[in-house]
């Protein structure tokens, strides 16, 4: 049998890759003959065997590749292999028998059968998906008010103006704290009247990463709400972990998509783990 499903990373192989491996000779290493064939290709390629299929409560397929047994030896799978092509259906077990004249054929069982509890998820393919979703905030908080040194100032005018009566309101007119009558001048008057006339809000447009993986067998999912940075992501952000969605696809098929969202900044009081507020919803 292969060897368990508990490695670090599976290997993706493809035919021509197969085809292209030289097997080193070693005749006097090979006890069954030190004589290697001189007819016919030696050149690690498909049998007549090779394509049997078989469906039942699983389907299974089983590749059969003939060769020199050195040049097949290197390019034995492991268990959990997969093959461009066969994504769904990773290596369950492969075979390496020799033939005389240093030959060798190589069997391989491929097949999407449900693993037995306990085995690792394996990856069979994965891909990166990136969406520009709309924020809307409020207009004293565009950069071009909120960078203005007298910031403070502004915002505080034009919340006693939308407080204000309606008559005061129509002339860009309020009433302070000492209750005296004041008008909006400079940005406080732009900001009034882009709100009269609708546009309360702006957007901006932050970026959503997707890490989008199939796997045979189920992955545990991680945890989420916390600031994290994607192994791919678009420069200038600064991402929350804010998604991990598991899908069974069918059998012992996964689809899970992890997902984190860029802003300027998070609150790290907020979304660090074990730091501050976020220390009672730490995991």
């Amino acid at each position: 049998m292969g060897k368990s499903l508990k490695k670090s990373k599976a290997r993706k192989w493809s035919m021509d890759e197969v085809r292209k491996v030289k097997g080193v000779q070693m005749r006097d290493a090979d006890p069954w003959t030190d004589v290697i064939s001189s007819t016919g290709s030696t050149a690690n390629r498909d049998l007549p065997e090779s394509g049997t299929r078989v469906v039942d409560d699983t389907t299974s397929l089983t590749l059969v590749w003939g060769g020199t047994y050195a040049a097949l030896r290197a390019v034995q799978p492991d268990k959990g292999d997969t093959y461009v092509g066969y994504e769904s259906m990773p290596v369950q077990m492969s075979t390496l028998s020799p033939r005389r004249g240093l030959l060798g054929q190589l069997t391989i069982v491929l097949s999407d059968k449900v693993e037995e509890d306990g085995e690792e998820a394996v990856v069979l393919k994965d891909r990166w998906e990136i969406e520009w979703q709309q924020v809307e905030k409020d207009l004293v908080q565009h950069p071009y008010i909120a960078d203005d040194v007298d910031a403070a100032t502004i915002i505080e005018q034009v919340e006693f103006w939308k407080n204000a009566e309606v008559k005061l309101r129509a002339k860009f007119k309020y009433l302070d704290e000492n209750a005296a009558e004041q008008t909006l001048t400079t940005k406080a008057l732009e900001v009034a009247t882009k709100i009269l006339r609708g546009h309360e809000k702006y957007a901006v447009y932050a970026p959503v990463m997707r890490w989008i993986r199939d796997y045979q067998g189920r992955p545990d999912p991680a945890a989420c709400g916390f600031i994290e940075s994607p192994t791919e992501s678009i420069a200038g952000y600064v991402y929350l972990k804010t998604g991990d969605r598991l899908a069974q696809q069918g059998d012992d098929a996964w689809l899970r998509n992890e997902e984190w969202t860029g802003a300027d900044d998070w609150d790290t009081d907020l979304y660090t783990i074990g730091a501050g507020w976020n220390t009672a919803v730490a995991p």
